[in-house]
C-alpha cells in the first residue's frame, strides 16, 4: 500500500518523507479506518496547487490589455474646461460630485473602473468635482446628496441628472439611454473664430429663436465685435422676430450702442414706427470702433438691468445661471 501511496503522491521526495510515516504509524495504530481518515484530512491540501501552478494559470494579458487597464479614462477638474472641451469634440458632458469622506462616492468609483462602464465613458468629456471645492458649482447643480450625477449638453444645458451610487451596468445604460438627448452638437457658426461671413450671420441670428439660453448668449458674444457685418440682420430681427429674438437682438444693440431708447419687447407699444426707423437710419452711419465697444461705466438702465439677473440666480436653472453669468461678465469688460 505504501508503495501505492508513493507513487500516487508522484515521487515527491520531500512530501512523501513526511507523509509516509504518518500513514505507516495509522495503518499500524488504527488499521484501515484511521488511514482512511488521514486520508480525508489530507487530500484538500494534495489537491489544491502551490503557487507556481498558480502563476502558470494566470492568463497572459497583452501589451495593449495591460496598458487599458493601467490607464483609466482622464477626469477634468474644470467645469468650464470641459464645456470648451465638449463643444470642440462634441462629446456630452457627464459632471460628477462627489466629497473626501463619502463611502458612497468610494463605491461608485470602484464601479466606474470597470470595464462595462470605462467602454461607455470614452464618448463623454468626463468631470470630477469635489462639492466642498466647488461649492459654486454644488449649488449650480442643487446637489443634495451625493455622489450626485448630471449629464450635459456641450453648451451647459442638464439632460439628467441622478444621485447616489450604481453599478457599472447601470451606469453604462443610464448613460446610453441619454446620450443622443446631451450630444447635441451646436452650430458650427458658434465655434469658428474672425469675422462671420454673410451665412455665418444668418446663422447665428436664427440661434436668437433657440431655447437654450447658453445657446442665444452664445450666439451674442460670437456677433458682438463685427456690428458693421450682422446689425442690419440684428436689426431686422429685433423688427420683425419673436420675442425671444427681439430680446436677443436687442442685448446686442446695446453692446453696439444702437439708439434703442423706449424700446421693450415686452411692450409691443414701444415699438412705434419712427424709433423703429431711428435704428435703420442708424445702420446707415454706424460707425464703430473697438474702443467705443469698452464700457467705461454702466448705464442706468444697465445697472438696473445686472441687479435684476443677480437676483434672478437664486431660483434660475443651471443652464440659465450659465447664461446670466456670461452676460454679466460682459458688463466687466
Amino acid at each position: 500500500m505504501i508503495r501505492k501511496i508513493r507513487q500516487v503522491l508522484g515521487g515527491d521526495r520531500h512530501l512523501t518523507g513526511r507523509v509516509l510515516p504518518a500513514l505507516r504509524q495509522a495503518v499500524q495504530g488504527v488499521g484501515l479506518p484511521g488511514l482512511l481518515c488521514f486520508w480525508c484530512l489530507l487530500s484538500p491540501a494534495l489537491a489544491e496547487p502551490g503557487t507556481a501552478v498558480l502563476e502558470a494559470r494566470k492568463p497572459d494579458l497583452g501589451p495593449t490589455e495591460k496598458a487599458s487597464k493601467s490607464e483609466p479614462l482622464p477626469w477634468l477638474a474644470s467645469l468650464p474646461q470641459a464645456y470648451q472641451q465638449a463643444l470642440q469634440s462634441g462629446k456630452p458632458v457627464f459632471l460628477r460630485l462627489e466629497g473626501k469622506s463619502c463611502p458612497y462616492c468610494k463605491v461608485l468609483d470602484e464601479e466606474i473602473q470597470k470595464a462595462v462602464a470605462q467602454a461607455e465613458l470614452k464618448r463623454w468629456t468626463l468631470v470630477r468635482l469635489d462639492v466642498d471645492q466647488s461649492p459654486s458649482v454644488a449649488l449650480q447643480m442643487a446637489v443634495g446628496p451625493i455622489p450626485a450625477l448630471r449629464l450635459l449638453s456641450p453648451t451647459g444645458q442638464v439632460i439628467e441628472s441622478k444621485d447616489g451610487a450604481m453599478s457599472a451596468e447601470n451606469l453604462a445604460a443610464w448613460l446610453q439611454e441619454h446620450y443622443e438627448a446631451a450630444a447635441v452638437v451646436p452650430d458650427k457658426a458658434l465655434l469658428a473664430s474672425g469675422p462671420p461671413d454673410a451665412l455665418a450671420v444668418i446663422r447665428l441670428v436664427k440661434l436668437f429663436k433657440q431655447r437654450d439660453a447658453t445657446v442665444r448668449e452664445a450666439a451674442i458674444q460670437r456677433l458682438i465685435p463685427y456690428p458693421d457685418t450682422a446689425a442690419p440682420l440684428v436689426v431686422s430681427a429685433f423688427s420683425d422676430g419673436s420675442l425671444s429674438s427681439q430680446l436677443s437682438a436687442l442685448e446686442l444693440l446695446r453692446e453696439w450702442n444702437a439708439p434703442v431708447e423706449g424700446l421693450d419687447p415686452w411692450n409691443p407699444n414701444s415699438l412705434s414706427l419712427e424709433r423703429l426707423q431711428k435704428l435703420t437710419d442708424w445702420i446707415e452711419q454706424i460707425e464703430i470702433t473697438q474702443e467705443s465697444l469698452v464700457r467705461k461705466k454702466l448705464t442706468p438702465i444697465e445697472l438696473d438691468s445686472s441687479r435684476k439677473m443677480i437676483d434672478s440666480l437664486l431660483t434660475a436653472t443651471p443652464e440659465e445661471a450659465r447664461a446670466i453669468r456670461e452676460r454679466l461678465a460682459r458688463f466687466d469688460r
